[in-house]
Parts: structure tokens; C-alpha cells; sequence
């Protein structure tokens, strides 16, 4: 706030009405107070009446008049009516009203002079509150609209990519593609990102050109659904061109279908995606490989050459699966009446005999293929590290099967001997461990619980894995 530098002489004129006119029409709301905050009377200015929250603030302390988060700024409001002008801010208060939640009003406190009364004069900030309601508002419904938006071309995105009919997005002004979905892609013998912004007639054969050019042209000039029956450049194929226009921002799009036989489209459909499920086999980390109803090695990946170090598919072609996966004549069969029974095995844990060097441990998982009418096998095949490497062949977490029938499950994924020698380790360390926490950790004490003596106790602790075989807590 700047003061008026003449104050003396430029306003010595003016009468007190004058004065208390000027001031009360200046502002929204005028209090005179006297030095202990109460009011004395009230003035009105502006153009929304403040009449309804003051009617009854003559007598009130003006701190009673307010919020309660607004009592402080009250406080040093008062405090500051003596200070140099320059100093003097203006701060907002709430005041409760009938007709809404509260009043804001922007005060500036002054003090009267040489008399102890002191002057408050006020700015109706309801208007700002309005307009910032109204910004909030409007944002909010510009959000609201936006998600909407959102949601709508998600949806259309979807349908886009997803529907089976071969469509693309042209821009009439180049000719050139802006979108297009994959079954447009596959009818055209062509991959999406290598469709974006090519020429749309280059996908078409050039004695087509002309006659698809002359029909873009009539769809735009005169707005009508046109068609026409075009060869594509790839495939000895013909399909029909249909396409429809549409504007946006001024801008002019055309939409265009290309229908050809739905089962015809389907077979393309279904053979694209047949490739790439052959292709995703073929370039799996896993080894893959079938065999016929006898056994026979049919086909393998190359995951499943480099697993049985061979160079080339003919080495295994024919050959009996079993020659390279488990105990001949054992584990194959086992996994050959399990799938007859039940279409599908899992975790199968055997060994692969490799070409060169030692067999090593696998895990299979297998499904019966092809029906009654030509039965074949399918085998996904994963090395699984050694016990020494890897651990347990139960589990790595060492914990027992739930039940007997668990337990049973494993028989054929593991051998007996494993499956006893782990069962009876785990018991063993469970047994040991259960010793120990009794006993306070007490190693002479979890011996005589156990029946054995300190030194077998010692040496079972140090196979297990269970601290140091020292005799300090004995």
C-alpha cells in the first residue's frame, strides 16, 4: 500500500460525512471499532450486499464474528492497525452466513488516528470464490470428458485391432495409409508397421491402380460408399475395395474395407497365427520334440539338439525317444500311460543321456496330440540343476509332501532311492532342529533327546547345514 504524501492539505476539506460516505462506498464492508475489537457500526458498499452476515455485529467482538481458523488472522489484523502503513497487509477472513458455508472477505485494519478507534475495511471475495468454483467445475467436467474420450477410443482401438474384417484408415490428399489392423495386414500379405504411411495402391496390382484411384476420387467428391473389385500385388487373390469417407477438424479421411470370403480370410487368419505358434516352438529355450504313437522321434527344436548335443535333426529323426531320455524301455512308457490316461503329465523329473559326457537331470512336461485317429506325443523339455548344484529334488523349500498321496504323486518323476534318501534327510534335520530349539540350543541335551551320541549329533549337524559342531553350548 502507497499513503497519500499530502494527506494535510489535500483532504483537511472534507466534512466527516464526506469522509464516512467515500470510505463506505469504497469498499464492500467498513467497521469502525474502538481499541479492544468492538464494533461500533457497519457500512456497506458494492454492489452484493453484505447486510445478512452483519445485521447484528454492533456490540460483537469483531473476532466473535468470524471462523474459528480465522480468529488468529483477527489477532494480528488488530495488531498491525498501528504499524506503518507500508507494513500493513491485507488478509483474508471467513465469516459464517445463513445462505452459505461462510463469507470471504479481505481486510485491511487501520488505526483512527489519535483516538483509540480503529478502522477495518473489507473486500468481498465471493465473487473470486465464485469464479474459482466455476474453474473447478469446468475442469473437472473437461476431466470427466477427457476419460470419456479415453475410454471410447480404447474401445475403438480394441475393436479395431481384434475384428476380423481387413480394414484401413487412407489419407485422400497422399493416398497414403495412416492405420491399419492386422487382418488387413494378413489379406495383404503384409506386417502393420511397414503398412503405415506406404502408398495404399502399391499393395494392389498396377492394372488395378487406376481403376482404385477413380473410385477414391468419386468417394470424395461426392461423399457415397464406393466399391470395386481389385487383384492384390502379392497374392493371386482378388478382393473388393470398399470405402466410405468421414471429416475431422476440417480434415477429410477415408475408411476402407477390403472384403474377400470370410472362410477364405479365415484360413489366412488362422494360418498366420499357426506360424507364428511354430515359430515361437522352434525358437523356445526349452527343448521341444515329438514323437509318433510308437515312440519314434518325429520332429525336435534346436533347443532340443544342443540339450542332447547333436548337430542336426536327421541324428534324431526316427530314433526312439527313449535311447535319449531316461532308463530305456522305463521311463518313456511310464510317461506314455499316464498321457493315455490323462492327456498330460507335469514335473516329470528323469535324465537326459547326452550325446558326449554324463546324462543330466531334466524336468519334463508332456501332452497327448492329434486325437485317436493319429496319436502323437509332445514333450517340452528344461534342464533342472544337479541335487549337489540345485538342492532338493523334493522341493527347495525341504518341506514334506502334505500326504501319502502326495508322496505317491512322485513315484515315477523320482527314483525310490532319491525319494527315500530325501524323505528320510528331511525328517532327519526337521527331527534335529526340533531337538535344538527344545533344549535351548544345548547340544549334549538334544542328543540324549535323540537317542545319539554327541559325535553322531556333530556329525548330522555338519551334513545338514545347522551351525558349527563346536561344544560350546553343551
Amino acid at each position: 500500500m502507497i499513503p497519500f504524501k499530502t494527506t494535510q492539505s489535500a483532504l483537511r476539506e472534507l466534512s466527516h460525512d464526506s469522509i464516512a460516505t467515500l470510505i463506505g462506498a469504497s469498499h464492500d464492508i467498513t467497521l469502525v471499532m474502538n481499541g479492544d475489537g468492538i464494533i461500533i457500526d457497519v457500512a456497506y458498499g458494492g454492489d452484493r450486499p453484505l447486510a445478512n452476515i452483519g445485521d447484528n455485529w454492533v456490540g460483537k467482538s469483531w473476532i466473535d464474528t468470524v471462523t474459528d481458523e480465522s480468529r488468529t488472522i483477527i489477532e494480528r489484523l488488530l495488531e498491525a492497525a498501528d504499524a506503518d502503513p507500508i507494513e500493513r497487509r491485507w488478509r483474508q477472513v471467513n465469516h459464517p452466513a445463513h445462505t452459505r458455508t461462510d463469507v470471504p472477505i479481505l481486510y485491511l485494519a487501520i488505526s483512527a488516528g489519535n483516538s483509540d478507534m480503529i478502522l477495518a475495511i473489507g473486500k468481498d471475495l465471493r465473487t473470486i470464490s465464485d469464479m474459482q468454483q466455476q474453474l473447478l467445475d469446468m475442469q473437472h467436467s473437461i476431466e470427466s470428458e477427457y476419460t470419456r474420450l479415453q475410454q471410447a477410443e480404447m474401445r475403438y482401438r480394441i475393436l479395431f485391432q481384434t475384428t476380423g474384417e481387413a480394414i484401413a484408415i487412407v489419407d485422400p490428399s497422399t493416398g497414403k495409409i495412416l492405420e491399419a489392423n492386422p487382418a488387413a495386414a494378413t489379406l495383404l500379405g503384409e506386417k502393420v508397421p511397414r503398412m503405415i504411411g506406404r502408398n495404399f495402391l502399391g499393395s494392389f496390382a498396377e492394372e488395378t491402380h487406376q481403376a482404385i484411384d477413380d473410385m477414391l476420387g468419386t468417394v470424395r467428391a461426392t461423399g457415397k460408399e464406393g466399391r470395386i473389385q481389385a487383384k492384390i500385388a502379392q497374392e493371386d487373390r482378388d478382393v473388393w475395395v470398399s470405402a466410405v469417407h468421414w471429416r475431422r477438424d476440417n480434415s477429410l479421411f477415408l475408411l476402407v474395407r477390403l472384403l474377400c470370403d470370410d472362410i477364405a480370410l479365415a484360413e489366412l487368419l488362422q494360418n498366420n497365427h499357426d506360424r507364428m505358434l511354430l515359430d515361437l516352438l522352434e525358437r523356445s529355450t526349452d527343448g521341444v520334440v515329438i514323437t509318433d504313437h510308437s515312440g519314434q522321434i518325429v520332429t525336435a527344436n534346436h533347443a532340443f539338439l544342443d540339450l542332447c548335443q547333436v548337430a542336426s535333426e536327421f541324428q534324431l529323426h526316427n530314433q526312439p525317444l527313449d535311447q535319449w531320455i531316461g532308463r530305456p524301455g522305463v521311463d518313456v512308457n511310464v510317461l506314455r500311460k499316464n498321457l493315455l490316461q490323462r492327456g498330460q503329465v507335469r514335473q516329470f523329473f528323469t535324465l537326459l543321456n547326452v550325446e558326449y559326457g554324463a546324462p543330466v537331470d531334466i524336468e519334463l512336461s508332456a501332452v497327448a496330440l492329434g486325437g485317436e485317429a493319429n496319436p502323437h506325443y509332445g514333450y517340452i523339455v528344461r534342464r533342472v540343476l544337479r541335487q549337489a548344484e540345485g538342492g532338493n529334488l523334493l522341493d527347495e523349500g525341504k518341506t514334506l509332501p502334505e500326504s501319502v498321496e502326495k508322496m505317491t504323486e512322485l513315484v515315477g518323476r523320482v527314483p525310490l532311492k532319491d525319494l527315500v534318501r530325501e524323505t528320510t534327510d528331511i525328517i532327519e534335520k526337521m527331527c534335529i532342529e526340533t531337538a535344538l530349539k527344545t533344549t535351548g540350543d544345548n547340544r549334549a541335551s538334544a542328543a540324549d533327546i535323540l537317542g545319539l551320541s554327541r559325535q553322531s549329533l556333530y556329525v548330522k549337524l555338519r551334513r545338514h547345514g545347522l551351525g558349527n559342531d563346536d561344544s560350546s553350548n553343551d
